[in-house]
């Protein structure tokens, strides 16, 4: 080979790494660009998210005069529990949801009992109790927030029994 011959190699060599870097840089930016606007889109989701449940929460309250942010609270309570637990950030947050939405079922309890002053009969206890499940069947179908229907449903067992409305007890509770 010539000294002009192995020039020409080595300028195209050159040429091409600089060409394969660059490439390498343009495609490097364009993906990172991708990745922060998904990155603010997610963000944007899990805000609207957040609005929507707060919002259904504070619905529902609003029917219950005497529990008035009362889903707030126990929304709340159950995050700052998780965080204690060591749970991850993701089921901090659906148990924040979740904690938010247990009395969902309300909904279906006529204002007479739900807002009747004085102690409820042994026939409107059962139905204020029948909550957990209507709030469990209007929550089913949710599957973006793992154990949703669970915390509706069971938010009223007690640990040594006599809760509603199952009666379970102890670890056969759900943990959430």
């Amino acid at each position: 080979e010539t000294l002009k011959e192995i020039w020409e190699t080595a300028v195209f060599v050159i040429i091409a790494i600089i060409a394969l870097i660059a490439i390498g840089l343009i495609n490097f930016f364009f993906i990172r660009n991708k990745i922060k606007k998904a990155r603010q889109r997610e963000n944007e989701y899990k805000e609207i998210t957040l609005e929507s449940i707060e919002s259904i929460a504070r619905t529902i309250d609003a029917k219950d005069t005497y529990t008035n942010g009362h889903s707030k609270r126990v929304g709340i309570y159950s995050r700052e529990i998780a965080k204690a637990l060591n749970l991850s950030d993701d089921e901090v947050d659906n148990i924040y949801y979740i904690a938010l939405l247990h009395d969902i079922g309300k909904i279906s309890i006529p204002l007479e009992i739900l807002n009747k002053p004085g102690r409820l009969t042994d026939e409107e206890f059962e139905i204020m109790k029948s909550h957990t499940t209507a709030g469990a069947k209007i929550l089913d179908g949710i599957t973006t927030i793992p154990h949703i229907v669970e915390g509706a449903k069971y938010h009223h067992e007690r640990y040594g029994g006599g809760g509603y409305p199952t009666g379970i007890k102890g670890e056969d509770i759900p943990f959430i």
